[in-house]
């Protein structure tokens, strides 16, 4: 995996993501990124190359495969639980 960009949030490498999801059965994520806020977000996806990305969110509806997931997870958590529509965005 390419070197992944700076960020304020938090990277955690080769996380079960059966901790994550309501059956708690899965496997790994290469890579989770939890994003700080929009910002972060944005920043990351603005300077990550070439590398697989998954996003996730509560993990209620969510199964994993016992394989993991290859390159980056992000997890979508407090922040953005919700979607604000401006006009025409």
């Amino acid at each position: 995996m390419n070197s992944l960009p700076k960020i304020k949030g938090t990277y955690k490498k080769n996380f079960s993501l059966s901790k994550l999801t309501w059956f708690q059965t899965g496997g790994k994520a290469q890579v989770l990124f939890i994003p700080k806020n929009l910002l972060d977000l944005q920043f990351f996806l603005k300077n990550i190359k070439n590398t697989p990305i998954a996003v996730i969110g509560g993990g209620s509806n969510l199964l994993v495969r016992d394989g993991g997931i290859k390159g980056v997870v992000i997890k979508l958590g407090k922040g953005f639980d919700y979607i604000n529509y401006e006009k025409n965005e």
